[in-house]
């Protein structure tokens, strides 16, 4: 997970970080009285693959309905853990959560800087194996990257300081290493630390085959296919090609081959409000869907990567206004502050060494550091439609749309913004249209398991994590 790696990039250039509860931010910002920065000239619009015409080598276009039909969040709850009830109970910072195929959760708690302490916890919520600690031998940690849980009950841990991949088996005990493609940590693509926009963190998720997806900022979040490899999202801070990656685990060293290749914004997007993200995940039986640009348009490929379906909605664009570009340097100023404060409290070691060194700064010299990087943002000319992307066990896909009224999530940024409450579409990879659940009625898994199993991370007001797994019903499965 690349809370470790990100902090320290973060506090580097002065950044503050808001915790996040799986991927949705648990914003405490207070509204100051501020002074309105003059915005710079806005970008002029990059050319963007047509959402309104049937793309070039793809073989079937389906326009979802535009109209909502609201669906009901009626989520049994089936167990919850943590909260610091009981000895592996006492969670500190939840990295990853996994379902396997029986059912079974698997969760990624971050105790101290670069570990993992991992725990497998049944169907009943009762505690099935433990697995992994800080260390130098096998099976021991050093810096810690992400954790995916594969169908079959084993565990893969990517670990920046051994340059390698720890596979752990059901019962929790070590089974082997796989060195990083050319046993270098920068071609692990769960530990390289891009800027894709605002976003720089690192997400975990599985599928039933073994296989790893990894979404960075321009490049990665990770979860498996079926086809025995790794999934990864690949791409270059300044230039592309955003590309899905699968990583096999097959052999003593990880192999890579490119599954999809998505749209690139053209030039940086460091910096850039607003820039389209890659979203993708893995669908049952190898393939993969994917978010690449600001329209409603998902692509759905194939396990060979050829783009077989494009599902979009005809939602009007939200060009972006210079009162926009005022209200969101505004916003980002006011939650600076608090996270500077916010992140010096949950700090340690070298990051809470940096943040204390930012915060005894005179405030005027900090706020003008704050106001400067603010004011050198520069924006997209439109906003994003498409927030996040997830595909649930059976392969039905759960699409989080962006705020009418607010603007995408960022994991990441100088007085970065959490994500506000917004509609998701529940839609089928063949195009068929299920519903909406409308805005503050559900918020979108940190995991997906069989089943309908899903889970939630829930954070109290003392910064403690609880895991909560609910079960869907069948329709939106």
């Amino acid at each position: 997970m690349p809370i470790p790696i990100g902090l320290v990039a973060v506090a580097v250039i002065g950044v503050g970080v808001v915790r996040m509860s799986g991927r949705t931010a648990v914003d405490r910002t207070r509204t100051e009285a501020t002074a309105e920065p003059v915005p710079p000239p806005a970008p002029e619009a990059p050319t963007e693959p047509s959402s309104s015409s049937h793309p070039p080598g793809v073989q079937e276009v389906v326009d979802l309905p535009l109209e909502d039909r609201p669906l009901t969040a009626d989520f049994v709850e089936v167990f919850r853990v943590g909260g610091g009830s009981g000895t592996w109970q006492e969670f500190t910072d939840i990295t990853g959560l996994g379902f396997d195929a029986g059912g079974n959760l698997h969760i990624a708690n971050a105790p101290d800087f670069g570990a993992l302490a991992g725990v497998i916890v049944s169907p009943r919520g009762e505690l099935v194996a433990t697995f992994g600690r800080k260390g130098d031998g096998p099976g021991e940690f050093r810096l810690v990257g992400a954790m995916v849980a594969l169908a079959d009950g084993r565990v893969v841990v990517s670990d920046v300081g051994h340059a390698a991949y720890h596979i752990f088996g059901a019962d929790g005990g070590f089974q082997r290493l796989v060195r990083f493609p050319g046993g270098q940590p920068s071609l692990d693509p769960t530990s390289r630390v891009f800027w894709d926009g605002n976003e720089m963190s690192r997400i975990l998720k599985a599928d039933r085959s073994g296989n790893l997806l990894s979404r960075m900022p321009r490049t990665t979040s990770v979860s498996s296919d079926t086809a025995g490899g790794i999934i990864s999202a690949r791409g270059n801070t300044v230039e592309g090609p955003r590309q899905v990656e699968r990583i096999l685990l097959d052999g003593d060293e990880a192999r890579t081959e490119i599954v999809v290749t998505g749209w690139d914004p053209p030039g940086p997007t460091r910096l850039v409000a607003f820039a389209p993200k890659f979203l993708f995940d893995a669908l049952p039986g190898g393939g993969v869907a994917y978010s690449d640009s600001s329209a409603y348009a998902i692509g759905i490929a194939d396990p060979s990567g050829k783009v077989v379906r494009l599902l979009r909605r005809a939602l009007e664009a939200r060009p972006v206004t210079d009162d926009i570009r005022r209200d969101y340097r505004k916003r980002r100023i006011e939650a600076a502050h608090v996270a500077l404060s916010e992140g010096l409290e949950r700090s340690r070691g070298l990051v809470r060494e940096m943040l204390e060194r930012a915060a005894s700064a005179p405030r005027t010299l900090r706020d003008r550091r704050i106001r400067n990087n603010i004011e050198n943002v520069q924006f997209y000319p439109e906003i994003p439609l498409v927030d996040d992307l997830r595909a649930t066990w059976e392969g039905t896909l759960w699409v989080l749309r962006t705020p009418e009224d607010g603007y995408p999530s960022e994991s990441v940024g100088l007085g970065r913004l959490a994500g506000s409450p917004a509609p998701i579409d529940v839609v089928t990879s063949d195009g068929r249209y299920v519903g909406t659940f409308p805005a503050l009625m559900a918020v979108m898994p940190v995991a997906f398991g069989p089943d309908g199993l899903v889970a939630f991370v829930q954070i109290d007001e003392f910064d403690v994590p609880t895991v909560i797994v609910k079960r869907l019903p069948e329709e939106v499965r």
